[in-house]
């Protein structure tokens, strides 16, 4: 049996289908499905509105979509094509928040990569107190506390506060994914942002260097990982993205 399974079995997560990007079940390997959704077309768009499936925003947090122009979404978590082999608690919907200062910032990147003609693509952004907390029992479950450890997982993170959020690249004409030398949320020691080299190591580079340049602080072990640098008041939150 996939040690995957656990977090399945742990919470009763049910496996939607997986018509969106995302990761294969297990630790190390991922595929990508199919194609990304559309890119928002304008930044901060009112008309943009979140799918009938998808709550609004809480206070607090602000639509990717509606702030960031050009942004595709592949959200692993609201598939079950993640390291946990399930969706997790809290996903369910592809939608992607952040805190508005983290949007304003991320909206910056993308019109930056907008001039090389390159877009976002977000594979993660505020998480659910309750992912957070299922992503910890699945490691306790399947004996993988070394990814806690080795800092692949938190116990804390800023994802539950809207202040990270995990992004790779795209061609804005076609919509391409730009190749990073490896997939996101694969947990080895290639995922560190200078642990490849060419083409991907300068896709890497040029990635983390935009995102900080516009206010965000990377993570050395996880190419796809940046936080907001400055502090902000912003609370831990638990609203799902689907609603129930």
């Amino acid at each position: 049996m996939r040690p995957a399974l656990a977090l399945g079995a742990l919470l009763g997560c049910a496996a939607p289908d997986a018509d969106v990007v995302g990761t294969d079940a297990g630790t190390t390997v991922r595929r990508e499905l199919g194609p990304v959704e559309p890119p928002a077309p304008t930044h901060r768009d009112p008309a943009i509105a979140p799918p009938a499936s998808v709550n609004v925003p809480p206070p607090g947090l602000v639509d990717v979509r509606a702030f960031v122009p050009h942004v595709r979404l592949a959200i692993g978590y609201a598939t079950a094509d993640n390291f946990t082999g399930a969706v997790l608690p809290g996903y369910g919907a592809t939608a992607a928040w952040l805190h508005p200062a983290a949007a304003d910032g991320l909206a910056a990147v993308a019109r930056e990569l907008a001039d090389d003609g390159l877009g976002l693509l977000v594979y993660d952004a505020y998480r659910p107190k309750r992912a957070t907390a299922a992503m910890l029992a699945w490691t306790r479950a399947t004996g993988r506390e070394d990814l806690v450890r080795d800092g692949f997982i938190a116990s804390r993170s800023q994802h539950n506060r809207g202040l990270a959020v995990d992004v790779g690249l795209v061609e804005l004409a076609t919509g391409r994914t730009i190749d990073m030398g490896g997939a996101w949320d694969s947990f080895t020691p290639q995922s560190a942002t200078f642990a490849v080299d060419g083409e991907p190591r300068a896709h890497r580079v040029r990635l983390r260097e935009t995102m900080v340049r516009h206010g965000f602080r990377p993570h050395d072990g996880e190419w796809w990982h940046f936080a907001w640098a400055t502090t902000v008041d912003a609370p831990v939150l638990d609203v799902p993205y689907a609603r129930e």
